[in-house]
């Protein structure tokens, strides 16, 4: 009987509370969260409803999933702490919002702007035209006018050239409403986007293309991601913004740009030029095999450029990159004559013949003869086209192939009288071979080709015996060179000779920094060779690994130079920044960075070499060399300093000069040295000084003696560039350097 009554006890007390009005219901003390049951919980979804985050059609008492999530959405719209708990903070603000609405309801006008933050009845019918317009706010459609909102009016307004301040006045609505009129009385929408599937989706997919845009794949009338792809690589190329939403500015600017396909092609394309006949140029730059990377655009860039000049340079074409009649009339020519490119990664028959015909000139393809053309054939095309003065871009093109063709139908010859750079003949073979017996070997194939290193052995012979030093092989020299060859007495020291000289020979060695492990015997052997073509390569000789009479000179005046002199026993490397095909910054007046900072490298080296220092550089000619292999050079060099020389780069707006260090290794003496080298150039060249500063650029980072990075002024300003072009100013730059050094020195 007692449970009965508890029973009709308990049930009377939830009618009675249910009967209580919401009102009533002290919200200052409530709090529901995920979990709880509670008649309140079903005021609070319709609650939630009202102010535009629906839970459920069928609100039941049961705080779930689905409300917190509600509850979140609704805080983070309105600042407060998204945790999804319905405390105090909620219930009072939810309250508010829904006064307002009920206030807002009342009011019959719509506002004559709406912004974030806003609720009112407009911002449902705003969201609806959006969509229209082809601007969806993402989720339900509320009141609230939110981040989401305010993002898609400020696309809209960029799109139809509006200020994008994403607030939706006068000028939005009346833009707005001219849109969805014109797109409810149109086929086409005025605006496609990411999702959309529509008939005209097709036409900007055919647009692009022609443009130089391609969509991969076919042509469908879905604007998937490869579509909003090229719609912002189209609207970057064009100066619009790259949002891949193909609004009225990209239409229009589409448009122009096919339109400008039937356009006659001008006279001139050169950098910086945009129009439809650059895409014609770029195709007929790849035909004869002048590739320009990426995309096919309109777009005349850097890239293109330098293609341009390539062929330029490949067809003795005056090489300034831009694309005048002459370069225009020389693609014609060459696409006409239906020459085959051979270039690597193709397979063609006359493949075959090319790597025939380079293995007779001296140029072998490892391998059998197959019709494909891959990596060493590329190597084998630019030895000969370095060989032969031509662009060395491992492509056989029509100028390589003929220069192939001409060196070997020509006819054999008599004995010339002299030989030099660029003959071709089989007395070269036999002038390689004296060279070799009396110590100035030719490095690589003995082929019959008379090249640069043959040229630089005959000047290195032709000093050591008192010649003229041209590099022509004339009477005077190769009699001499018969005189030497007979001489029974003659020694050349190189590997595999046992000589009392190869003694005196390591002493010097390493003397001049270049020591050979283990005890000093008379055996030449490979570690011998080792060092005398690091030797050989750090003085600028021809790195043969064999000791010439001209390399034990030059070892000689090393010796007794580096025991004199303010730097006398100090090893110096010298880091000529960029080189080869990374041609740094270009500057103004044609300058490129890698040739500047190779010249004063090369006046810094002759400076510390006659103040008794051992100089590694780490290039002396137009190479590429690799960072590592720069950081390789400095850490196995024995050398106590590194300096890397460049040039700065800026948009042409800044000047001035400064020095980098890092903190990595040997900290302090980099940084003064430095501040040493900083201290001369500001002076010396009578500039703006930038100071020293600490920087993270490889080549001072990873080294591990005191390393410093020199910006000798910056090379694209009208300014300091005029300045880099002068000997004159870089033999100040290179003094200030070796001033430097030498302060530095002094002050270890």
């Amino acid at each position: 009987m007692r449970f009965n009554n508890l029973i009709v006890f308990t049930v009377a007390f939830f009618l009675f509370i249910g009967l209580i009005p919401h009102s009533a219901i002290d919200a200052q003390s409530l709090i529901l969260k995920n979990g709880d049951r509670h008649p309140e919980v079903i005021q609070l979804k319709l609650d939630l409803e009202k102010a535009g985050f629906k839970v459920s059609d069928n609100p039941t008492s049961l705080f779930g999933s689905i409300t917190e999530a509600k509850v979140k959405e609704f805080q983070s719209a309105h600042g407060l702490v998204a945790d999804g708990i319905a405390g105090p903070a909620t219930f009072s603000t939810l309250q508010d919002v829904i006064s307002d609405l009920d206030k807002n309801t009342s009011a019959s006008s719509t506002p004559s702007l709406l912004r974030f933050g806003d609720r009112h009845p407009a911002v449902v019918q705003l969201k609806r035209d959006l969509d229209k317009a082809g601007f969806t706010v993402p989720g339900n459609t509320t009141e609230y006018f939110g981040s989401q909102t305010e993002a898609q009016v400020t696309a809209f307004q960029r799109a139809h050239g509006l200020t994008a301040d994403g607030i939706v006045g006068p000028a939005t609505f009346s833009k707005l409403e001219e849109v969805v009129q014109q797109s409810a009385s149109q086929s086409s929408p005025s605006v496609l986007r990411f999702g959309d599937r529509h008939p005209a989706v097709v036409q900007l997919k055919l647009d692009l293309d022609q443009a130089g845009f391609t969509v991969p794949g076919n042509t469908t009338e879905y604007f998937g991601p490869q579509t909003e792809a090229q719609v912002k690589a189209f609207q970057r190329a064009n100066g619009l913004t790259a949002d891949g939403i193909a609004g009225p500015a990209t239409f229009t600017k589409l448009a122009e740009v096919i339109q400008g396909i039937s356009e006659p092609r001008p006279s001139l394309l050169r950098i910086g030029d945009r129009h439809a006949a650059v895409i014609q140029l770029k195709e007929d730059l790849d035909k004869v095999g002048f590739t320009v990377p990426g995309n096919t655009t309109n777009y005349f860039g850097s890239q293109t450029e330098a293609q341009v000049k390539a062929f330029q340079q490949a067809y003795r074409l005056t090489a300034d990159g831009i694309a005048g009649q002459a370069t225009f009339s020389k693609l014609e020519e060459v696409i006409k004559s239906g020459h085959v490119v051979l270039r690597n990664g193709v397979y063609h028959q006359d493949v075959v013949q090319l790597k025939v015909d380079l293995g007779k000139l001296g140029y072998s393809v490892p391998g059998n003869t197959t019709t494909f053309f891959g990596s060493q054939t590329e190597a084998q095309v630019k030895a000969f086209q370095n060989d032969h003065n031509l662009v060395a871009t491992g492509v056989a093109d029509a100028l390589t192939l003929q220069t192939i063709q001409a060196a070997t139908s020509a006819p054999p010859s008599s004995t010339p009288s002299l030989l030099r750079l660029g003959d071709r003949h089989d007395a070269v073979i036999e002038l390689k071979e004296d060279l070799d017996k009396v110590g100035f070997t030719v490095p690589g194939n003995t082929t019959t080709y008379f090249g640069s290193n043959t040229e630089a052995q005959v000047k290195a012979f032709q000093r050591s015996y008192g010649l003229s030093a041209d590099g022509i092989a004339g009477p005077a020299t190769l009699n001499k060179l018969n005189e030497v060859k007979s001489n029974r007495n003659l020694v050349v020291l190189r590997n595999g000779v046992s000589h009392s000289s190869v003694v005196q020979l390591k002493i010097n060695l390493g003397k001049a920094g270049f020591p050979v492990p283990g005890n000093t015997t008379s055996l030449f052997g490979s570690q011998t060779e080792a060092q005398v073509k690091a030797f050989q390569r750090a003085h600028g000789l021809v790195a043969s690994g064999v000791a010439d009479p001209y390399t034990l000179e030059v070892l000689q005046n090393t010796v007794k130079n580096s025991s004199t002199g303010s730097l006398s026993g100090k090893r110096i490397v010298i880091d000529a920044g960029h080189g080869g095909r990374d041609s740094g910054a270009p500057g103004v007046n044609g300058l490129y960075e890698k040739i500047v900072v190779l010249d004063i490298s090369k006046r810094v080296e002759t400076k510390l070499k006659a103040a008794g220092a051992t100089v590694i550089m780490t290039r002396t000619n137009d190479t590429y060399i690799s960072l590592d292999e720069r950081v390789r050079i400095a850490n196995t060099s024995n050398a106590s300093a590194f300096v890397s020389v460049h040039t700065n780069a800026f948009n042409g707006s800044a000047r001035g000069v400064e020095t980098w260090w890092n903190q990595s290794h040997s900290s302090a003496l980099s940084r003064n040295l430095a501040e040493e080298i900083q201290k001369e150039l500001v002076p010396a060249l009578q500039t703006l000084d930038r100071g020293v500063k600490h920087g993270t650029f490889q080549v001072i980072r990873s080294t591990t003696i005191p390393a410093v990075l020199v910006e000798a002024g910056f090379i694209d300003n009208s300014s300091d560039g005029s300045k880099l072009g002068s000997t004159q100013y870089r033999e100040r730059v290179a003094d200030a350097i070796y001033k430097g050094l030498v302060s530095h020195y002094n002050k270890r």
